[in-house]
């Protein structure tokens, strides 16, 4: 029987994922001594979890962060990681884990953000996950939101004695590095005079994409102002929406208003300004405000807006009878934390009566 050409290819294929794959390869760790993974979790894997670092292994670095101060003495393999340009998340996490020196610890983040790489999406196309990354033992991270919220949780560990570095690296040379600490900054949300200097400068970046997440920066900022700790709970009230659009746009944010001043008066919340919430709409390119009720957008942009809850309402009307419907999210659990119905009339005296009972029944408190 003759071989055709086409099947000699697929067996060269198929005997090269052999090569380069294994065939029927078991755990990264077993090459390195580690029978299964209760070994991996004991201090005696230690020794052998540093050879497997050195061979650019990033799972080796959160297996040591795992352990804690039981790893200590792996610091210094995980910071020649991090000189070495790999596995930079992977092992700055592990120093802040193990490592009991918090100065130190700090240097290692810092150290690890100023190596940030950027890698294109399309050469991501055939990898799963940062894991595959390190699994290549490649010299690049990516620079996704989920990477930044990463070094975010890092370096909010450290409470202010991160905000001089992240400062400092607003004005570092390579532009990835400014892009990651004024996102930081901007999560940590620490409006002291030195932060606010530095994403002035940022505004006026020689890089647009810069200038723009600085922008985004200091309009955060300047709504976390709204949130400080011990005054009212902040919230954020949405336009009243009218899905079967039977009310005139004029009427619609006239009940607005009027909900907004009834959240704050009778139900004691501070209320975001309507101009702030709608530039921060149009800030995410939102063609319509209608877009605001799907719950996850809804969430997304209460946070931006530093609010602790959210206010979403719709108006439906049913033959000559209104329903108003209200539910108040709370931001910080993504979860409903009451809701209200009220039925009326669709005049405007009793919607906005309708308005005035929503604000009641939401604070619990009798008109």
């Amino acid at each position: 029987m003759r071989v055709r050409k086409n099947d000699w290819a697929l067996a060269w294929i198929a005997l090269m994922a052999v090569s380069v794959f294994g065939c029927g390869r078991g755990a990264w760790y077993e090459a390195y001594g580690i029978e299964n993974e209760r070994q991996l979790r004991s201090p005696e894997s230690i020794p052998h979890l540093q050879r497997a670092l050195e061979d650019g292994y990033c799972e080796a670095a959160e297996a040591l962060g795992r352990m804690r101060a039981k790893a200590s003495e792996a610091v210094p393999d995980l910071l020649d990681q991090i000189d070495r340009g790999e596995c930079l998340l992977q092992a700055a996490k592990a120093v802040d884990a193990v490592s009991p020196d918090r100065p130190r610890a700090l240097a290692a983040a810092v150290k690890a953000l100023e190596r940030v790489e950027v890698v294109s999406s399309s050469s991501l196309d055939s990898l799963s996950s940062i894991a595959s990354l390190g699994s290549l033992k490649s010299k690049k991270s990516m620079l996704d939101s989920a990477y930044v919220d990463a070094f975010l949780k890092l370096f909010s560990g450290h409470g202010q004695a991160a905000l001089p570095d992240l400062v400092k690296l607003v004005g570092h040379e390579r532009w990835e590095v400014r892009y990651c600490a004024i996102r930081i900054l901007a999560g940590i949300g620490n409006a002291k005079p030195n932060v606010i200097e530095a994403l002035k400068r940022a505004e006026i970046d020689r890089n647009e994409d810069i200038r723009q997440v600085a922008k985004e920066a200091m309009r955060k900022l300047r709504f976390a102002d709204l949130a400080k700790p011990g005054e009212k709970i902040v919230i954020a009230v949405f336009d009243v929406a009218d899905p079967n659009g039977q009310f005139a746009k004029a009427d619609l944010e006239q009940l607005t208003d009027y909900l907004s001043a009834q959240m704050a008066e009778i139900a004691d919340f501070r209320v975001v300004p309507r101009d702030q919430v709608r530039s921060q709409l149009a800030s995410q390119k939102r063609e319509s405000f209608k877009a605001v009720f799907d719950e996850r957008t809804q969430l997304q942009l209460g946070k931006a807006l530093a609010a602790r809850k959210s206010l979403a309402t719709r108006l439906l009307k049913i033959d000559d009878k209104c329903v108003v419907t209200a539910t108040l999210f709370d931001l910080k659990s993504e979860t409903t934390e009451k809701a209200a119905t009220v039925d009326t009339g669709c005049s405007m005296d009793s919607l906005t009566s309708a308005m005035k009972e929503v604000a009641r029944k939401l604070s619990d408190k009798p008109l």
